[in-house]
């Protein structure tokens, strides 16, 4: 990836393929870098490899709630989220606000409405600026969320897909963490193992990312909470 890759605002768009969605050509042209989801399943996991910095769900999705797809996302970030749908209903559109949705246009929306939106969501929105890479304690810790990467002083770290999904799921809010809640949004949709597995891959985290600082705390009775001094 070119570091003007690396630069671009991302936009995931989630409820159409490319070749039928009319934002998309528009969102290119305009240097964006644009990710396309049909299915929520889909859209998590490209959300989670991409930290976008927008996030446009517009059709009802096939295999989960846009409410459910919607409370995963606030979990981990406060990126704008703008949804929409004719047929959302007053009752639906309150619950997606309830769930910290930014915007929800329940009427026809035409293309440049949309990018003036969008453009609008994303200037506004406070994590804009270190979405991508962050570093906490002066930099003993660093991740880069879009390239899969962590160092600890320095030194470039090999975390299995899990424990990095732990570890972006934990370092995203300032909460403590269940261990249902971490299986559902560090593990794969379909795990159906036991809770305390958490625990074994917590530990072996532990392990490789606090050789100076203290960043996962077990909050007893309840799951765990990171902490650690955001740079």
């Amino acid at each position: 990836m070119i570091w003007e890759d690396v630069m671009k605002e991302r936009i995931l768009i989630i409820g159409q393929r490319r070749s039928e969605h009319p934002f998309y050509p528009f969102w290119i042209n305009k240097a964006y870098r644009v990710f396309l989801c049909a299915k929520g399943q889909e859209a998590w996991e490209c959300f989670l490899r991409e930290s976008p910095d927008l996030v446009m769900i517009d059709k009802s999705l096939e295999d989960m709630e846009i409410s459910t797809l919607l409370t995963y996302i606030r979990h981990m970030s406060t990126v704008p989220v703008m949804i929409t749908g004719e047929t959302i209903s007053t009752e639906e559109a309150l619950k997606l606000l309830s769930l910290e949705a930014d915007l929800i246009c329940r009427d026809s929306l035409s293309i440049v409405e949309g990018l003036a939106h969008g453009i609008r969501l994303m200037s506004r929105w406070e994590g804009k600026n270190n979405n991508h890479v962050k570093s906490w304690n002066q930099r003993d810790l660093v991740i880069d969320f879009p390239c899969h990467e962590a160092w600890v002083k320095g030194k470039k770290i090999n975390l299995t897909p899990i424990e990095f999904r732990l570890l972006e799921v934990l370092s995203g809010k300032e909460k403590v963490f269940t261990r249902e809640e971490l299986i559902t949004l560090a593990f794969d949709m379909d795990y159906d193992g036991y809770d305390r597995t958490v625990d074994v891959h917590i530990k072996n985290l532990r392990g490789k990312i606090q050789l100076n600082y203290t960043y996962i705390v077990t909050v007893r009775g309840l799951g765990y909470r990171f902490e650690g001094k955001s740079d």
